[in-house]
């Protein structure tokens, strides 16, 4: 008889066959994911209580230390705005350096609507790094989602409701919408309009996710996500505590790995890059923010992924691209003779196989890297072999 293994689910206990090595690798990188909280519950005090403690489908949790109140203003405006009202509230303020600073954020939600102050928490947590207030406030949730914003984040008025519709039709995965930048600096001369904005929007991150991409480059913002609560819950994929900075792009790269992401085709996050020091880009050096990113991705190096399926084909073209280039970089080191050389170059048909891939940043180096490569190639090979290679040229950019 064939032995059986047995797989405990939150649903039910399931039995498959013997198992595969690379199951076991994948089930075990799913146990690395899990994440210390990182506080203690006394460490936590509730400065204000909410009136009305419903279950929503979403907590919006910001995290603050009292001294940007005009901001704060900003982003609970936005909240103020939604479309969608089915969510609630935790402002976490940590390590704030004096009451003086509780006060100002106590009588700022005070002096909005019931409609949203009815709904909204103020706690304060003292000790630890940036995570800790984001664990804090996903652990006082009672929504089905939690989602984030630092005291400086805008968004749209679709911003709850987008999460909403993407989650009806993908449950229990994290919802992702679009998000653009711009510059912003802070002024001294004037207490009425604190903040000069320098720049339009900046349209810098991909509108869809690609998490191979991800680990390169950060398209996912603190606040144009939302993720299941109860998914952190279960397998206790809380913010790493030990970082100091990036700690945001590692929890959702972390989770994005486990849980997978659907996007929302509609752009509702601001991200306001300062131009001076107001971010915790300028309260670290730069040395710090490599060494974040390099630890994680030996993380990420250690374990075993499942790279979704629409990111193969994707991964297929531009490898296959960056493979031939190679070949043909090689075969110009190497090549002694004519013959060789239009051997070689009659495998470039083989780029039509390779081509089917949008035209992002990746294919446009590609293609000009290509070009390089022909323009040398070209005074070396007879007519013949130059209409080749002109004709796959055209092939990359239809």
């Amino acid at each position: 008889m064939e032995k059986q293994e047995t797989i405990n689910s939150s649903k039910a206990n399931i039995s498959y066959p013997q198992l595969p090595p690379l199951f076991h690798e994948l089930y075990e990188s799913i146990q690395s994911y899990a994440m210390p909280k990182g506080y203690k519950q006394q460490d936590v005090s509730v400065l204000r209580g909410a009136k009305d403690d419903t279950h929503r489908f979403l907590s919006v949790i910001i995290r603050t230390t009292g001294k940007r109140i005009f901001m704060l203003e900003q982003t609970l405006t936005c909240l103020l705005a939604q479309q969608n009202s089915d969510f609630n509230v935790i402002i976490v303020m940590h390590n704030p350096e004096s009451e003086l600073e509780m006060d100002n954020v106590i009588d700022l939600v005070e002096s909005f609507p019931s409609s949203l102050t009815d709904k909204l928490t103020i706690l304060e947590v003292n000790g630890g790094r940036r995570g800790v207030p984001m664990n804090v406030g996903i652990c006082e949730s009672k929504s089905k989602y939690v989602a984030f914003l630092d005291d400086d984040d805008l968004v749209t008025r679709a911003w709850v409701s987008s999460f909403h519709e993407t989650a009806i039709s993908n449950p229990n995965k994290i919802c992702r919408n679009r998000c653009v930048d711009r510059a912003i600096q802070k002024r001294n001369d004037n207490d009425f309009a604190p903040v000069l904005t320098l720049s339009n929007w900046i349209v810098s991150r991909s509108d869809k996710f690609n998490f191979i991409e991800n680990l390169e480059r950060n398209c996912a913002p603190l606040h144009s996500y939302a993720i299941p609560k109860q998914m952190i819950v279960d397998f206790d994929t809380y913010v790493d505590v030990s970082l100091n900075v990036a700690e945001d792009w590692e929890y959702f790269m972390r989770n994005a790995a486990l849980l997978g992401v659907a996007d929302h085709n509609s752009t509702t996050a601001i991200y306001n890059r300062w131009a001076n020091n107001e971010s915790s880009s300028h309260l670290h050096e730069e040395e710090e923010w490599v060494k974040a990113h390099q630890d994680t991705i030996e993380r990420f190096k250690s374990r075993s992924l499942a790279i979704p399926g629409k990111e193969v084909g994707g991964l297929f073209s531009v490898f296959g691209i960056l493979y031939q280039m190679r070949d043909l970089v090689e075969f110009l080191v190497k090549a002694d003779g004519f013959g060789e050389i239009h051997e070689r170059l009659n495998k470039l048909n083989r780029f039509e196989a390779y081509a089917r891939i949008e035209k992002s940043r990746g294919v446009l180096l590609a293609d000009a890297g290509i070009k390089v490569l022909f323009r040398r190639l070209a005074s070396r090979i007879k007519y013949k072999s130059i209409s080749i290679i002109k004709r796959n040229l055209g092939k990359l950019k239809k």
